[in-house]
């Protein structure tokens, strides 16, 4: 036994220990339980490792998974989901474009007539032509505006469906362009009516069935169809002046004439 004495105190060493009543040093008590466990961890250190490894395990796909859902600030845009919107007038649903407006059909072409329509209220002829376009004139009505005509004399513009069936000729009102008045219409009211006797009826049937101009000389009358002004009314569309004719400029009823063909259909209006 080794006794060793100094200034500080006294410390007495035994062979294989220290005396009863020594401490040991921090480091020398870590180094002794290593040697005493064969160098392995304690149970309690041993499951406090585990856990952390098993938060690790949970931890790195979440953290995968966000960073792959993050958008970059710097990555391309989502055209379906981060487009920027067009911005639209008033009304407008973003992404349809505007529908474009259908053309002013007074400004289309008409080489061709297709079909007149006659308007008496409205005081106008409007020609629909082949093309598309449309053309439209004023007009100027009999002495008698209000209603069909029904008999000879009775200074009424005819209604209904008519047809062209002739080509212009000279008249003192410039021009005159002929229409099959009467109509097999006309024809069957002025039968029922007692206006015109069987025979007239059966020749205005027979006419029409061949493509011919209806009698003109019967109780319902005739010579109906377009004209123009004339010296004597010239200017005057805005009055009822003709004895059953539809009248219209002179600059009109040279257009109809080279625009509308015989057999152009013609409907007449109240």
């Amino acid at each position: 036994m080794i006794r060793t004495s100094g200034a500080s105190g006294r410390v007495a060493c035994r062979r294989g220990g220290l005396a009863h009543g020594a401490s040991l040093p921090n480091a020398s008590r870590r180094r002794r339980a290593r040697y005493a466990t064969g160098g392995r961890l304690g149970p309690a250190r041993r499951i406090r490792g585990r856990e952390t490894i098993f938060g690790l395990l949970i931890l790195t796909p979440l953290i995968a998974c966000a960073c792959l859902g993050t958008p970059d600030a710097a990555g391309p845009i989502d055209s379906a989901r981060d487009a920027p919107v067009e911005s639209t007038s008033a009304g407008e649903a973003p992404g349809i474009p505007a529908e474009t407006p259908a053309p002013d059909p007074t400004t289309l072409p008409c080489l061709r007539v297709a079909r007149l329509e006659v308007r008496k209220r409205d005081r106008v002829i409007e020609a629909f032509c082949e093309e598309g376009g449309r053309r439209v004139f004023g007009i100027a009505l009999s002495r008698a505006p209000v209603g069909g005509k029904a008999r000879r004399g009775d200074q009424r513009i005819p209604e209904g469906d008519y047809r062209i069936a002739g080509g212009p000729r000279a008249s003192r009102f410039h021009l005159f362009i002929p229409i099959d008045y009467p109509s097999l219409a006309d024809a069957d009211r002025g039968f029922a009516a007692g206006v015109i006797p069987r025979a007239d009826y059966r020749q205005i049937v027979a006419a029409h069935e061949a493509g011919r101009m209806p009698p003109q000389d019967t109780g319902l009358g005739g010579g109906i169809g377009f004209h123009g002004e004339g010296a004597r009314w010239r200017g005057d569309l805005d009055l009822d002046w003709t004895e059953g004719c539809i009248a219209v400029a002179d600059e009109t009823i040279h257009w109809l004439a080279s625009h509308a063909p015989i057999g152009t259909p013609v409907a007449i209006r109240p």
